[in-house]
C-alpha cells in the first residue's frame, strides 16, 4: 500500500476528525452522532496510515515527501490531545451558552406573563400565557432527549422540567378566575428557585444565574417606566441594585458600567417624579440591558 496522503492532507483530515468527533459528542444525538463518528474515524485512520483508498480512482496523490514512522507517531501524539482539548473546551462553553439562551427565552416569557397579570386583564394575561406555554414547549421538546454536556449527568433535570411544566399548566385555570392574579404570581414563584438550583448544581458560572434574575427585575422596571409608574420603578430598583452589586464583583466591563449608569438614571428620574423623562427612558434601559445579557 503506497502512501498517497501528504502532510498537509493529513493535518486537514486530523482537524476534521477532531471537529466531527467533538461535534457528534457535544452537539448531536442518535444516528447522526453515529454517522459523524464513523466518518471521523475513517478520517483519522487514513491520516495515520497515509493512504486513502478513494484517491486511486481519481488518480490523486498529495504525498510529495516521504514521512518517516517516527514522524507519524509524533504527529499523532502531539496533535490529537491538543485538538481534542481545544475543540472540547469550545464546545462545552458554546453548548452551555446555547442552553442559557434557550432558558433565558423561557425566563423572558415567564416574566412577561407576570407583568401581564399585573394589569388584571384576562385577554392580555391569556395572550402572554399562550406565548409562555409555546416557548416552554419548544424548550422542553429540544431538551427531552438532547442534553448539553453541562447538564448531561443531571439526574434531576427531567423531574425539574416536568415540575415547571406542571406549575405553568396549573396557572391556566386561574387566569379566568376573578381576583386570582396575585395567586398566580405566588404559584409561579417556585419556578425561579428551580432554575437557580439547576444552574447551581451543574456548576454554571454565577453570572448566568444573576443575569437570569436581573432580566426579570429589569422587565418589571421597563414596564413600570413605560407606564410612568415611579413607585414601582423605585420598588423594583432595590432588587436590581442588589443583583447588580453581585454582578459588578464578577464583571467590571464597560457595558456593565454603562448599564449601571442607565439603571441609576431611571431610578433617579422615578425618585424625582420626573414622569415625562421616565416614560421616555425605557428604550435606553432595554437597549443597555440587551448589551450585557448573555
Amino acid at each position: 500500500m503506497k502512501v498517497n496522503l501528504g502532510i498537509v492532507d493529513r493535518w486537514i483530515r486530523l482537524f476534521l476528525w477532531g471537529t466531527l468527533f467533538v461535534f457528534g459528542y457535544f452537539w448531536t444525538i442518535g444516528i447522526i452522532t453515529i454517522l459523524l463518528w464513523i466518518l471521523a474515524w475513517a478520517l483519522i485512520v487514513t491520516a495515520f496510515i497515509g493512504y486513502c483508498s478513494l484517491y486511486p480512482f481519481f488518480q490523486m496523490n498529495t504525498c510529495t515527501v516521504k514521512v518517516r514512522k517516527k514522524q507519524k507517531i509524533l504527529f499523532a501524539v502531539l496533535l490529537i490531545p491538543v485538538l481534542l482539548w481545544i475543540e472540547s473546551s469550545v464546545s462545552i462553553r458554546m453548548t452551555e451558552k446555547r442552553f442559557m439562551v434557550d432558558l433565558q427565552n423561557v425566563n423572558d416569557a415567564y416574566y412577561n406573563f407576570l407583568i401581564a397579570t399585573k394589569q388584571n386583564d384576562e385577554a392580555i394575561a391569556g395572550e402572554a400565557y399562550s406565548i409562555l406555554i409555546d416557548t416552554y414547549k419548544q424548550y422542553e421538546k429540544k431538551y427531552r432527549t438532547y442534553r448539553p454536556y453541562s447538564i448531561r449527568n443531571d439526574k434531576k433535570f427531567v423531574q425539574d422540567t416536568q415540575n415547571v411544566r406542571e406549575i405553568f399548566v396549573g396557572a391556566k385555570d386561574s387566569i379566568s378566575s376573578s381576583g386570582s392574579y396575585e395567586t398566580i404570581r405566588t404559584d409561579l414563584e417556585p419556578v425561579r428557585a428551580l432554575w437557580r438550583e439547576l444552574l447551581k448544581r451543574n456548576n454554571f458560572p454565577p453570572l448566568d444565574g444573576l443575569f437570569l434574575d436581573l432580566a426579570g427585575v429589569v422587565g418589571f422596571m421597563i414596564d413600570a417606566s413605560q407606564k410612568k409608574d415611579s413607585a414601582e420603578v423605585v420598588r423594583r430598583y432595590q432588587r436590581a441594585d442588589e443583583i447588580m452589586k453581585s454582578i459588578e464583583k464578577l464583571d467590571s466591563s464597560d457595558d456593565i458600567a454603562t448599564f449601571r449608569k442607565t439603571l441609576d438614571l431611571v431610578f433617579w428620574l422615578a425618585k424625582q417624579e420626573k414622569l415625562e423623562e421616565l416614560g421616555k427612558s425605557y428604550p435606553l434601559l432595554l437597549n443597555d440591558f440587551q448589551k450585557i445579557s448573555p
